[in-house]
This record gives structure tokens, sequence and C-alpha cells, in this order.
């Protein structure tokens, strides 16, 4: 083994998995970690996208949508990724979300969502209908998760920071499908994070199961009749996933297992050893656990919409210098002005919700970057402008574009993905890409 695996790590897999399977998971750490992404169609056609790589990609054993790259290759500096045509995510962590069954119409939550990679598959699937809610109690790590779930540019993604129990008080019984990926012991991280195995202990798995328990009670509270409670974990002791499944369905009767539908991967162990699944590195993935439960009560709660004031007559007209068409879509809330498809969740705790347009300013508009990205809005930008590669990575760095004859607030794409704002004076469009999210320097 080229990684120096700890004795404790080492001891917990050989009492769970069989023989063959444990000589198999210790020679994988010989290996690199697995490193792929996936392409959201509705953004750009996969095949299409894939072709225009400079780069080799293998489509993965777990799933051909997640395509391995090689790790040298960085993948945040792409056109595609900015523009968030693509997101990085290990093979088999993409297949929690596959399980789920998500169809446009339903209302989803993700429990702990950061970094946001199963929520950016949620919003995908549901193709703008719907409602995903994107829920991480850590304030450091909302930040991330915001920032990840804006590339997508959905105005039915709503950001949330709260416990699970305060989320089961504000939503009892309101969603169609339940995403718990509960924080764990991390034993599927250690190839790929060798900073992981420092916290290797019997007692910290221990500690891990109890947090895990705590969050799928609280939870379960949150799904609606007919609705899946999906839970997974990226660790593969029997503490943290078998034993918290069954402890769960022994004190939850209004739950049932169901299959997990995967042809990939290996079953599990104990009493539902044939429902669960497993993902292992010698199976394509990094490690992955995954179940699902059914709730079969009754009860199904309805969301509450907020009454959205309409905009005023000015702020109709500096609209309508940037959109073809201005309508009920659109509203105020102070000096913000918001767009949504929908109605508007009554969330006041939420941190976000719709999609910010941009400040009224007295006498000018103000647009935010977030619009640029939104599926609905980037066809009624009355200025878009299409820039080849080596003009994609000068905006992405910052740089001021010599394109004349635009004048006032538009948008760039690369191939139809729509990458930021620009605003024109006639000679040249200066770049109002966000300074934080920009490419420095030139890649090697």
């Amino acid at each position: 083994m080229s990684l120096n695996l700890p004795n404790s790590f080492k001891l917990r897999m050989a009492k769970t998995l069989p023989e063959h399977h444990y000589k198999q998971l210790m020679d994988s750490y010989d290996k690199p970690a697995y490193r792929a992404f996936r392409f959201f169609d509705s953004k750009i056609d996969p095949a299409f996208g894939r072709s225009l790589l400079t780069f080799e990609t293998i489509e993965s054993a777990l799933n051909p949508k997640s395509l391995l790259f090689d790790e040298k290759i960085k993948i945040g500096r792409h056109p595609f990724y900015h523009g968030g045509a693509l997101y990085p995510q290990e093979p088999s962590a993409a297949l929690v979300v596959d399980v789920a069954d998500i169809q446009p119409n339903q209302t989803v939550i993700d429990v702990c969502s950061a970094p946001g990679g199963k929520s950016l598959q949620l919003l995908h699937l549901l193709q703008g209908k719907g409602y995903c809610v994107s829920n991480e109690i850590d304030r450091k790590r909302v930040k991330i998760l915001m920032s990840n779930l804006e590339r997508m540019g959905d105005d039915n993604s709503i950001v949330t920071s709260m416990s699970t129990q305060q989320l089961s008080q504000l939503w009892p019984h309101h969603f169609d499908r339940v995403i718990v990926d509960a924080p764990c012991s991390g034993e599927g991280t250690y190839r790929k994070d060798i900073s992981a195995q420092q916290y290797d202990k019997d007692e910290n798995v221990f500690v891990c199961s109890l947090r895990q328990k705590d969050i799928l009670h609280h939870a379960s509270k949150l799904v609606k009749q007919g609705g899946y409670l999906i839970y997974s974990t990226c660790t593969f002791n029997q503490t943290e996933n078998e034993d918290v499944v069954e402890e769960f369905l022994s004190t939850h009767t209004d739950f049932t297992i169901e299959p997990v539908h995967l042809s990939v991967g290996q079953p599990g162990f104990g009493k539902y050893s044939e429902s669960v699944r497993r993902i292992y590195p010698f199976d394509g993935g990094e490690g992955q656990f995954v179940a699902k439960l059914k709730y079969l009560g009754v009860e199904a709660n309805s969301f509450t919409y907020l009454r959205q004031k309409p905009l005023n007559h000015k702020q109709k007209q500096m609209l309508t210098e940037v959109f073809t068409q201005v309508d009920h879509r659109f509203y105020q809330l102070s000096d913000r002005i918001y767009f949504s498809s929908q109605p508007t969740l009554a969330v006041t705790s939420a941190l976000k919700k719709d999609i910010l347009v941009g400040w009224d300013k007295g006498n000018y508009l103000l647009m935010e970057h977030e619009c640029s990205k939104n599926r609905h809005l980037k066809h009624l930008f009355k200025n878009k402008i299409e820039l080849n590669l080596d003009q994609a990575n000068q905006y992405l760095q910052g740089e001021v574009l010599n394109i004349q004859y635009v004048f006032g607030w538009g948008i760039v794409l690369y191939h139809s993905v729509s990458l930021g704002l620009i605003k024109g004076d006639g000679s040249v469009c200066k770049n109002k890409y966000p300074k934080g999210l920009r490419n420095l320097g030139v890649e090697s």
C-alpha cells in the first residue's frame, strides 16, 4: 500500500468486510483517487460539451455520465465550469441522487448540502420546476454552497442554514424527497484527502453514529406521504451505515426500506443487506453507502407563498433597456429587483431564494452576477455576445473585451453557456465578472 493507513481503520475493515473484499480494498490504496465531473444538459448537450474539451475523459464504470479526468487538469478554470455546465463530483457520490428518482415539480431538500454537488444534481433533474432547498448548518461551508449554486442560476433554489430539528419544525411533512448525506468519519475519502486519516478512531465512529441518528430522526419529519428519505455516507464501517438504518427503522415504524436499484457496487450487511448498496474503490468510486426509506404515514402539508410586490414604472423602464420582456416574474423588495418563474416560498430565514437581478440605485440599475446564469433570463437579454475560447479565457481573467457596438448591460457566452455580465459603451465591453471568481494568472 502506498498510503500509510491507520491500524484502527485496517482492523475495522478486516472485521467488517469479507476477506476478498478486504484485500481488494487494501490494494486500491496503491492507486490514485478517482476524479470526475458531470455535464448538466440544461446548460449544454453532454456529448457536444465533451467533444469541445482539450483533454481526455473516460466514462466511469459506475455511470457513463460521470467522466473521469486526470488530476493535473485544472477543471475549475474551464469556461464550462464557470458557466455551471459541469461540476466536478466523485463518481460514487453522484449515485446518491440517482437513487432518489427525482421528477420535475417535486419539492426536495438536501439536508447536509455543502459543498453542493448533490443539490446541483437535484436542481438539474427538477428542470426548473418544483423547489430544491439546500441546507447547511455550518455557516463557513454555506459560502461555498451558495457560490456553487450561483453558477447553476436556478430560481427554484432556496438556501438555509438550520439544524434538522429547526427544519422539521418549519416544514413538517412538506417534501417529496429528503436527502441526508450525513456527516461521517469519512473512510471513503482517504485516497483523496490523506489528512482525513488523522481522525480515524473507533470513538469518532461512535460519535458520528450518534449524530447521524439524531439527524435522520429529525429529517424523517420532513418527508410527506409517499415520499422518500435517502440516507448516505462516504464511509465503510457498519456502525455508521447499516446499524444506523436498522435502529431508525426499529423506532420509526411509519417508514419501510426499499431496494436501492443500482447495478454497481456491493450489498450491505445485517438485516437489510440486500436492500442497501455499498460502493468501494474497487467498484469504481471512492466510497459510498446508500439506503432508500419510504414514508408510509398520511401526513402531507403544503407550502405557503409570498405575495410579490410589482415593479414600479421606473423599474420597468430600466429593465426594458436590458431585457426583451419584463413581466410579472420580476418583482421588487426594497431597493432590490428579483426574478422568479414560480411563486416565492414564504421563508424569512432563507439565505437565498429567487434570482437577484440587481439594485435600483435611483437613476440607474446595478446588475447582479447571478442573473446572468438563469435559464429564463439568459434568453431575455438583448445583448448576448458569443465568445471563442481565447476570448472566454480573457473574460474569466477579468480582461476588458474589445467588442464594439454594444450599449448597456449584456451577457457573454461560450458555446451558448452564459459566463457572466458585461457592460458596453459602444467601443469596448467592461468586464463585470466578480473579482473573487476570476481565473488569476495563466495556466501552465
